[in-house]
């Protein structure tokens, strides 16, 4: 049964296999009917169809259009015989591809983390079973409103999982030959099953774009069932008002019984207004496609894992390899003693970093720092685990919709770690604008893990952070939640997971990282994390979008801008209450300046702005420039760091939004120029 061809024909091809001959003609068709389909259909010997009104008014024609019985009755029959048979694919004639072609090909198609693909021995030629599973669902918008669709999905006959979309397609259009090659199993189980749920899954969704469009209908119905029992009940409590002990009790009772009424009409206007759907399988079809066995084995130093790979020629193209451990189709990770993929491989017997673990015959050192010069892995004070997780992608092979926080000013320089060969055995390049070593991305992860294990575990603490920066901004303001708030997380002991990008080492000699944090039953969140390397990882700042890239947009007027400023507006809002008490001065800041562009920006203002006291303080001239605190000395803050971000923040604009003088903000501006050299030196 096809969709692409009319109605009549359906029935020509439907009348044919009964037995009937047919005739094209240039209204429609002439069929001669077998006696047992003539008695069937109720039809004379001979009949003349066709889909033209006009035609079938003059001539004589029957008029066969969508809907007719007759479709309708040859329909029925199609579907209750079914459509089942076995086809092959022709196997392309030449020699096999070679070894050499096949090692090339997964390279470029297999990524393995750790790992090089090798290909040593000749392929062995087999057959890859495809089940083609064809099926009519019924969709039941209301009570008596159906829709008729044909779904069809293309399966693994071992396994049920779903063939690429271009193998699919090409197996659709290819001229295939009947029959099965000798010896092939016929499928059971697994396959069929998994084609079933992959229909139901199907229907599913599209049941659920039909309940959006019925949604509307639903609730006017049910408002109009609700005005009236709602009437109804406010009529007996007026009579129950009036009426006397005697008929107190009759009333309670038809107020109760038009209460379960209410309850039963809604109920039932639901049902009627609720879509279902109905999967009714006709066809399954098994097809043998060539296919080769490749022997292939990653390889990690010296240590071999056998990774047996399915090329099909049909395509050019090896299907996704299976991890071995889990069975799951995910990246792959060469490990030390084993081959999995990045779910399965997480440190750990589960997967996370037991609670309280320490290092072996001395004392725990503080939070964090020892883990990101080369030692053990952060320990957790408070109850859970932290798990730590794998490589997020560099900036380039990023999420569609996540922000890119890549370093300004950074410089690509060619090292050891972006060799062609390290491009073949892990799947990625150096990211663009960074300078990396070999250790680099190993010291990346364990920073960023050992930052945030320190802001879950409530032991952050200025001593690992650079003096006058903006994470030590934060620490004042909130304490060791701050970072947490900065990126929007309220409760940073639902971190589960940490990923982190690989390092980019940026021209004024600060690192930086960008990478998400996984929570469970909640979508990932972004952040950025920047320090300077020593003998420890010295905190610089962390935000929670890339204030680089998006700080033009956010000051943006335009439809643009207003756009930008909604999607990052969980971000945008007023910010937490801080656990100190604030001058003037900072107060407003911190109010204005996380509206404008986030906490993250607004810690960027205070740093300013504290250094600027402490400075003053130190020389003497604390009542020199401080007096006067209010918005004119917040607006020339905010604009120094505007202009560091590059981001196009006028003065003018800044005094309107403070609601001060322009040349009271210039003239506050003039004693910042100190300020800015330092904060350029300090690498934010």
């Amino acid at each position: 049964m096809s969709t692409a061809k009319s109605g009549i024909d359906f029935f020509v091809a439907y009348a044919e296999a009964e037995g009937a001959l047919a005739e094209a003609v240039p209204e429609g068709a002439l069929l001669v009917l077998p006696e047992e389909l003539r008695d069937a259909l109720s039809l004379p010997e001979e009949v003349r169809l066709t889909a033209d009104p006009e035609t079938a008014r003059e001539d004589g024609f029957l008029l066969v259009t969508a809907g007719h019985p007759l479709l309708m009755a040859g329909a029925r029959t199609v579907l209750a015989r079914g459509d089942v048979g076995c086809a092959t694919l022709p196997r392309q004639v030449g020699l096999p591809p070679t070894p050499g072609m096949l090692e090339d090909k997964a390279r470029q198609q297999v990524a393995v983390d750790h790992g090089r693909i090798e290909v040593r021995l000749p392929p062995v030629a087999d057959d890859f079973l495809v089940l083609r599973v064809g099926a009519l669902v019924t969709y039941s918008i209301t009570i008596d409103e159906q829709v008729q669709e044909l779904d069809e999905v293309w399966v693994e006959a071992s396994s049920g999982r779903e063939v690429p979309a271009e193998l699919s397609e090409r197996l659709r259009r290819a001229a295939l030959e009947p029959g099965a090659t000798p010896g092939t199993a016929v499928p059971t189980g697994p396959g069929t099953t998994g084609a079933h749920q992959v229909l139901c899954a199907h229907a599913a969704q599209r049941v659920a774009e039909l309940a959006r469009q019925t949604s509307a209908r639903l609730r006017a119905q049910l408002g109009i069932v609700d005005d009236y029992y709602e009437r109804v009940l406010a009529g007996i409590e007026e009579r129950s008002n009036r009426a006397g002990s005697d008929r107190a009790a009759m009333l309670a009772e038809q107020a109760e019984a038009t209460r379960r009424e209410w309850a039963r009409r809604r109920s039932e206007v639901a049902d009627d207004l609720t879509p279902s759907f109905e999967v009714q399988p006709f066809r399954l079809h098994l097809v043998v496609v060539p296919a080769y066995v490749v022997p292939g084995e990653v390889r990690r130093g010296a240590r071999p894992y056998p990774l047996p790979l399915t090329y099909l020629p049909v395509v050019s193209s090896y299907l996704p390899p299976r991890c071995p451990s889990c069975g799951a189709e995910e990246h792959l990770v060469a490990g030390k003693d084993r081959l999995g993929c990045r779910s399965c491989m997480a440190p750990g017997p589960s997967g996370t970093i037991p609670p309280d673990r320490g290092t072996s015959g001395r004392a725990p050192v503080g939070p964090a720092v020892e883990a990101a010069v080369g030692g053990t892995p952060p320990q957790l004070s408070s109850g859970g685990s932290l798990r730590v997780g794998r490589q997020a992608a560099p900036p380039g092979g990023r999420r569609p919709d996540a922000p890119s926080h890549r370093a300004p000013g950074a410089r690509s320089v060619p090292t050891r770690a972006s060799t062609a060969s390290d491009k073949h055995s892990t799947g990625r390049v150096t990211p663009k604008g960074s300078v990396a070593t070999p250790s680099t991305p190993r010291s990346g992860m364990r920073v960023a893990t050992a930052f945030w294990s320190s802001v879950r575990s409530g032991e952050l603490r200025a001593r690992d952070t650079v003096a006058g920066s903006p994470i030590g901004a934060l620490l004042r303001l909130y304490g060791a939640l701050g970072p947490a708030l900065v990126v929007g997380l309220e409760d940073p002991r639902r971190i589960a997971a940490v990923t982190a990008s690989p390092v980019m080492v940026r021209e004024d000699g600060s690192s930086r990282v960008v990478g998400e944090l996984e929570a469970p039953g909640e979508a990932a969140t972004s952040f950025g994390l920047t320090w300077r390397t020593g003998s420890r990882a010295s905190y610089l700042e962390v935000e929670g979008l890339p204030l680089e890239e998006v700080g033009l947009l956010l000051v943006r007027r335009d439809e643009y801008g207003r756009r930008f400023r909604h999607r990052y507006r969980s971000l945008l809002g007023a910010p937490p209450d801080p656990i100190v008490a604030l001058d003037p001065t900072a107060s407003l800041l911190l109010d204005r300046a996380t509206r404008f562009a986030g906490l993250g920006y607004a810690a960027r203002c205070l740093a300013v702005w504290w250094s600027m006291a402490e400075e003053q303080e130190a020389v003497g001239e604390g009542g020199a420039h401080t007096d006067d605190l209010g918005p004119a000395a917040a607006a020339a803050v905010e604009s120094l760091v505007a202009k560091r971000l590059g981001m196009r923040v006028t003065v003018p604009a800044l005094a309107e939004r403070y609601g001060c003088p322009v040349e009271s903000v210039r003239r506050y501006g003039r004693l910042l120029l100190p300020l800015s050299r330092r904060g350029r030196e300090l690498g934010w």
